[in-house]
């Protein structure tokens, strides 16, 4: 974990079957996550 701190909310959309991730960041890296 970084020493910088921070939070993440995570919520699940069942009905959408998306994954909604909210919170504040320092951009240190760009990419795409596949699941």
């Amino acid at each position: 974990a970084s020493k910088r701190g921070g939070q993440l909310a995570i919520q699940l959309k069942e009905e959408t079957g998306r994954v909604l991730i909210r919170g504040q960041a320092v951009t240190t890296m760009v990419g795409s996550l596949l699941v």
